[in-house]
């Protein structure tokens, strides 16, 4: 397993990454979301790292499903109270409400902890619960992503949608 050193190319083989901080966790997110070029699927707890709060989150976001009609990102969240601080996130849910959708973990199901962000069904991070490293990432492992989106498509097949993105009121 190497360290963020190199760098990180969605689709190129390379050994996982070790990550260590919240700063090298966020410089991998920001590639996953700069260099995904069809589908983003994220699931955690609560979007805790600053790229969730960041302008790069817009700009990214907002290429990755004006590319392509077909793109989307999908959020699936458990902690709805923090998801309402997110100002940016809700806004282009409910601006491109077609290619980016976010749902809530259905009350009986129990949050693992587990944060994990997977890129065109070929790269990854993932932390295993929050606050805990380190955070292993892959830039290709279609294996490992592919048992990753499983987890992700049965929790998102049993997850409650948010109403209030679809309403003024949040």
């Amino acid at each position: 397993m190497s360290s963020v050193t190199g760098s990180f190319i969605v689709g190129q083989s390379s050994e996982a990454v070790s990550l260590n901080t919240p700063a090298e966790v966020n410089h991998i997110i920001r590639e996953l979301f700069f260099q995904a070029q069809q589908r983003l699927n994220v699931r955690a707890t609560r979007l805790e790292f600053a790229f969730f709060q960041s302008d790069d989150l817009l700009q990214s976001m907002t290429t990755l499903v004006s590319s392509n009609t077909r793109n989307q990102v999908l959020f699936l969240i458990d902690d709805e109270l923090h998801f309402k601080s997110l100002t940016r996130i809700i806004h282009l849910a409910r601006t491109f409400s077609s290619y980016i959708k976010v749902r809530k973990l259905a009350e009986e199901q129990t949050s693992d902890g587990d944060f994990f962000v997977i890129a065109d069904r070929v790269a990854y991070v993932h932390q295993m619960s929050s606050h805990n490293y380190p955070v292993i990432a892959e830039a290709y492992a279609p294996a490992k992503a592919k048992e990753l989106a499983l987890k992700f498509e049965n929790d998102w097949e049993r997850s409650e949608q948010i109403m209030e993105l679809s309403t003024l009121g949040l």
